[in-house]
């Protein structure tokens, strides 16, 4: 396709999807229809969005250029929806590559589903970036560390999906691929993936109907 043709090409797209992809999203949108098949609504005043209120902006400033901003939406199921709901054209006709955020729209653990426990309820983050306790910030720039801050809702970014068969698949054909990632992190994230099915899923069984 035009799309895989130039990606083959672009160094932007070989680099994958680097932290500001997701954090300089603006909310406008997200979980419409309008901001998927990856088309976010990013904001160009370099605002690097988090869900804390009480951060320390000056070194990330100075450094980067960047702004840290509180934004709740980081939280948002509706954000993964923005490239992980995708309709591609087959034949001239809008074909759904992928739709796990309509799925989890039509499924329990939705809150805003009428009928739902929101007691249940989970987004695509609690279940895809698994929650750390307390923990150190970044170095300064002298060296040392800051403080421990606080323990408060802070998640994983070492994103595991469902699919440890493609992670495997990558792993044994890294030459043919021009595979960049390290063999031992691929084999590591597939585990991961395989404990998170293995642990974390539903159990389904199959009746008589």
């Amino acid at each position: 396709t035009p799309r895989l043709a130039q990606a083959l090409d672009d160094m932007a797209a070989d680099d994958g999807v680097s932290c500001t992809v997701c954090h300089m999203m603006k909310p406008d949108g997200l979980g419409e229809e309008r901001t998927w098949s990856g088309r976010p609504n990013f904001n160009g005043e370099r605002h690097i969005y988090g869900p804390f209120a009480d951060v320390f902006p000056r070194p990330m400033q100075m450094h980067v250029g960047y702004t840290p901003t509180q934004g709740e939406h980081i939280r948002d199921a509706g954000m993964c929806a923005t490239c992980h709901t995708l309709f591609t054209e087959h034949h001239g006709t809008p074909f759904p590559e992928q739709t796990p955020y309509l799925e989890w729209r039509n499924s329990e653990f939705d809150p805003d589903r009428e009928g739902n426990d929101p007691k249940a309820a989970r987004t695509c983050q609690q279940c895809h970036m698994a929650e750390v306790g307390e923990t150190r910030i970044a170095r300064n720039p002298m060296g040392f560390d800051f403080g421990r801050i606080p323990k408060r809702e802070m998640r994983s970014h070492a994103f595991v999906g469902g699919n440890a068969f493609m992670l495997d698949l990558l792993r044994v054909y890294e030459d043919e691929l021009d595979v960049v990632a390290e063999p031992e992190a691929l084999a590591a994230t597939a585990e991961a993936t395989r404990e998170q099915l293995r642990t974390k899923t539903a159990k389904l069984t199959i009746g008589e109907p």
